[in-house]
C-alpha cells in the first residue's frame, strides 16, 4: 500500500515538474517577445518623464554645463508668472471651444456618410484626406488662405461686399483662426471613429423603432445617441488631449502671436526650454501641465460612469 502511495506521489511530482517547466518556458518566451517594446518604452517614455522631473529642481541653462539645485523655486515661480497663466487660459479656451465643435461636426459627417447614398466611398475618402496631409504642408496653405490681402478667404468675402478680418494677424481672430484650421484637420479622424461606432449598432433596434412609428430624430435621440456614448466618450478624451497639446499649428502659423494671443501651453514650454534655454523652468511647467491634463482626463473618466451606456 505504501509503495502505491509513493508511486502516486512520484507520478504527481513528475507531472508537476513538467507542468512547471513548460509554464516557465512559455513565460520566458513571452517576456522575450515583449522585451524590445519594454526597453523602448523605458528609454523613450519613462526615462524622459523621470529626467524631466529631476531637471525641474535645477537652474540649468541649456548651453551651460553647470546646474545648481534650487528645490521648488521653479514651481513657486509659476505662481507669479503672468505668461504661464495666460498660456493656461488660452489653452483652456481653445480646448473647450474646439473639442465640442469637432465632436458635433464629425458626428454629423459620420451620420451623412453612413447612409446609403451615391459616391459614399468618395465622400468618406474626401472627408478623411485632411487627416493624412502633413500638418506643416496644410498649415502653410492655410496661412496663405488667411492672408488679409490676397488671401483666399478675404478674396471670397470681398466678392459679396464684406471686408474680411486680419485673421492670423489680428489679436481677436488669431486663436479662432487656428481653431478653424485644427477642426478641419481633425474632422476626418474623428469621423472614422464615429463611423465605426455607428456600424457597431445592431440594425434591428432601428427596425423595431420604425415599426413603432419613430421618426429620424427619435431614432437618433433614443437609439443612436445612447448606444454611441462609448464612442463619444473616446472621442471626447482624445479630443481634449489633442487640443491641450496643440503645438505645430501655433508654431507654424502664428509663433504664439500676435501679442501672445495664441501662446498655448506646449508652445510656452518650448519657448522657455529651447528659446530662453531655461530647461529647469520649462521642465517645471511641463510637469504642472501634465498634472492638469491628467486631472481633466480623470474627471472625464469619473463622469463617464453616469453618462456612458454600454450594450
Amino acid at each position: 500500500m505504501n509503495n502505491i502511495k509513493n508511486l502516486i506521489k512520484e507520478r504527481f511530482s513528475f507531472e508537476n515538474n513538467l507542468f512547471f517547466k513548460r509554464r516557465l518556458r512559455e513565460n520566458i518566451t513571452g517576456y522575450l517577445f515583449i522585451l524590445p517594446v519594454f526597453i523602448f518604452i523605458m528609454i523613450f517614455v519613462y526615462y524622459p518623464v523621470i529626467r524631466n522631473l529631476y531637471l525641474s529642481f535645477f537652474n540649468w541653462r541649456l548651453i551651460s554645463p553647470d546646474r545648481s539645485f534650487i528645490g521648488l523655486y521653479n514651481y513657486r515661480r509659476l505662481l507669479n508668472d503672468p505668461y504661464f497663466w495666460n498660456a493656461l487660459r488660452i489653452t483652456a479656451i481653445y480646448a473647450f471651444v474646439v473639442v465640442p465643435a469637432t465632436i458635433v461636426l464629425s458626428l454629423i459627417m459620420a451620420l451623412i456618410v453612413n447612409r446609403k447614398m451615391k459616391f459614399r466611398a468618395f465622400f468618406r475618402t474626401a472627408y478623411f484626406v485632411p487627416t493624412v496631409i502633413s500638418t506643416a504642408s496644410a498649415a502653410i496653405v492655410w496661412v496663405w488662405m488667411y492672408e488679409p490681402i490676397g488671401g483666399l478667404f478675404n478674396s471670397l468675402l470681398s466678392m459679396v461686399g464684406v471686408s474680411g478680418p486680419g485673421w492670423l494677424h489680428s489679436p481677436r481672430w488669431a486663436l479662432p483662426s487656428i481653431g478653424i484650421y485644427t477642426t478641419w484637420k481633425d474632422l476626418g479622424f474623428f469621423m472614422i471613429i464615429f463611423l465605426a461606432g455607428l456600424r457597431n449598432i445592431p440594425n434591428h433596434y432601428y427596425e423595431a423603432a420604425k415599426i413603432d412609428g419613430a421618426n429620424r430624430w427619435k431614432l437618433f435621440r433614443h437609439i443612436t445617441w445612447p448606444l454611441l456614448s462609448p464612442t463619444t466618450f473616446l472621442v471626447l478624451v482624445m479630443g481634449f488631449i489633442r487640443a491641450w497639446k496643440v503645438f505645430n499649428a501655433v508654431h507654424i502659423m502664428t509663433e504664439g502671436g500676435p501679442i501672445s494671443r495664441t501662446s498655448v501651453m506646449v508652445y510656452y514650454i518650448y519657448r522657455q526650454a529651447f528659446e530662453a534655454m531655461n530647461i529647469g523652468y520649462g521642465s517645471a511647467i511641463a510637469n504642472v501641465f501634465f498634472v492638469i491634463v491628467l486631472g481633466i482626463t480623470l474627471v472625464q473618466f469619473w463622469g463617464s460612469k453616469k453618462l456612458v451606456h454600454y450594450q
